[in-house]
């Protein structure tokens, strides 16, 4: 897991904390640097392992994970961080998104889905989702 980045236009700590788990380098670097630069506080890990070894509840206010990475899943990080904080949104990322069962999704606690490849405006709307669901300002949205 990398340390936490900020926008340089540092929006203070009431910025949302995002996590962002995905083993496609790419992938995580373009959310991270769309999220950054929209003011959100982000870190990074690389895959589910990586995050749940450092997973804290209190230290982040919604989490994006890839859903097909090798080892621990996106379905096994969303159950982990479910349990950890029932309250923290959990996203899925994944280019399966229209073949996923929408009773998994509901037992794995997601709370939303993101097709690959994505749009910014489709983030922007995800966030606006669960603006409020665990202290994410409107605002900052």
């Amino acid at each position: 897991m990398t340390e936490p980045r900020r926008d340089p236009t540092d929006p203070g700590p009431d910025a949302p904390r995002i996590t962002i788990v995905d083993d496609d380098r790419d992938v995580r670097e373009v959310l991270e640097e769309l999220l950054c630069a929209d003011g959100h506080t982000v870190t990074v890990a690389e895959d589910g392992a990586a995050a749940l070894q450092v997973f804290d509840p209190e230290a982040f206010d919604l989490v994006f994970t890839d859903l097909g990475m090798p080892g621990i899943s996106g379905w096994q990080v969303a159950r982990q961080v479910k349990r950890a904080a029932p309250d923290l949104p959990v996203v899925v990322i994944t280019g399966w998104g229209a073949q996923l069962d929408p009773e998994q999704i509901a037992e794995s606690g997601v709370d939303e889905v993101l097709s690959k490849p994505f749009q910014w405006l489709a983030v922007l709307d995800i966030m606006k989702k669960l603006a409020g669901s665990r202290g994410i300002p409107r605002t900052a949205l």
